[in-house]
């Protein structure tokens, strides 16, 4: 049996999800699968130095390829069109040459264009197709009349033809059995960590505490600005003595987090760093007081399970997150997490003010958390299960 995971996320340098097919395909490979990363269109601007081969090994482990044999979209919005079309095209012939009997492929790709071709392809070949579901689909964009258009077309013309289901909540598995054909089965995957990635890892260090946020900045996901004014409420009680460093593309709402910051007079305190590396993401969060993971109430946090939650509990980083979503069904308030309410500035000001009213309380999350991660979210165990499952389905 080999497994294939069918991606568009830029490879082997990304954000959340390239981590996660990352631990995907690490997990399968420790447990002896063979596991190779396609790319199914070019991901990186025509300038962009930062994914540039075609294909190699990432991690010193994991082999992938791009099936347009180049990483790279062209300068011109007429090129770049013909080139969608293209990729699209080949992936359908890549799976007919390379997909044999009990092959596997894990699908991770969220858009229409092939999917039924591809879908067909590998059950001629006698392969099996499993979707991966770590957010409900489309609930990224707004729940527009278009947006519920395209998910209920995607539900009602493609779910029933995969053969498997990877769900990364209690929520999306239970949306999987509702979509899933009598013979599908599904298993729940958390988030995950690779147990030991911090071994090695130099802890930066900061002239004050600091909450250390990495990642998108957007108010519907992260509720970045709600943080903010929740930081600004607690400063004043806490004497201004935590720092809220940032990293990560910027935010579309910085004029507004710049208009808080400044009429809160927390010029000295945030920090914005901008994009960094992922080692170097780990120091800032190997060495942060707390993180605060804001989600609020929508239909993305309701089924997600935040995968960067993984990386700050396995630091033993305290972390502040809300009644919403599958993070919830693990960690428990006042002993691996502080939980509080969502849509609520006050509450999260009022657990940042208790966090550093309460060192020990904050030290005892610190070690709960940590093995909560480490008990649960490894890639080697994750990986076990996944095998036994592709065996079976």
């Amino acid at each position: 049996m080999n497994v294939y995971i069918l991606t568009r996320e830029p490879f082997p340098i990304g954000m959340a999800a390239t981590n996660r097919i990352k631990n995907y395909a690490k997990g399968l490979i420790c447990n002896g699968i063979n596991c190779k990363v396609i790319v199914t269109h070019r991901t990186e601007p025509h300038s962009a130095n930062r994914n540039i081969e075609a294909c190699g090994i990432a991690d010193d482990i994991i082999p992938f390829s791009y099936i347009p044999h180049t990483p790279r979209r062209s300068s011109r919005f007429l090129m770049r069109r013909i080139d969608d079309f293209v990729d699209g095209l080949q992936i359908t012939k890549w799976v007919r040459k390379n997909i044999h009997k009990g092959d596997v492929i894990i699908y991770f790709e969220p858009r229409f264009s092939h999917t039924i071709s591809i879908i067909n392809q590998c059950h001629r070949n006698g392969g099996k197709i499993v979707r991966e579901l770590c957010e409900y689909p489309f609930a990224t964009r707004n729940d527009s009349p278009k947006t519920r258009v395209k998910r209920w077309l995607y539900t009602n013309l493609y779910m029933s033809r995969f053969d498997g289901f990877i769900a990364i909540s209690q929520a999306l598995e239970q949306y999987a059995n509702m979509v899933k054909s009598i013979k599908a089965s599904i298993i729940k995957v958390p988030i995950l960590v690779e147990a030991n990635q911090y071994e090695g890892i130099e802890r930066y260090t900061h002239k004050k505490p600091y909450i250390f946020h990495a990642g998108t900045m957007y108010e519907r996901k992260d509720a970045i600005v709600s943080t903010m004014k929740a930081f600004a409420l607690a400063s004043k009680e806490i004497g201004y003595s935590v720092d809220f460093i940032l990293a990560g593309p910027e935010s579309p709402h910085k004029q507004e987090l710049d208009q808080i910051i400044a009429d809160s007079n927390l010029t000295d305190n945030v920090h914005f760093i901008g994009s960094l590396t992922h080692e170097e993401v780990l120091r800032y969060q190997k060495g942060a007081w707390l993180t605060i993971l804001n989600k609020h109430d929508n239909v993305q946090n309701r089924n997600g399970f935040s995968t960067k939650l993984g990386d700050v509990l396995l630091a033993g980083t305290p972390v502040i997150t809300t009644t919403v979503g599958e993070a919830n069904n693990w960690l428990k308030d006042g002993e691996s997490a502080l939980i509080t309410e969502p849509h609520n500035i006050e509450a999260i000001a009022a657990q940042i003010i208790r966090a550093y009213n309460e060192p020990e309380l904050l030290n005892k999350i610190a070690v709960e958390c940590q093995n909560v991660a480490k008990e649960n979210f490894d890639y080697r165990t994750q990986g076990k299960r996944l095998q036994e499952y592709f065996e079976h389905i």
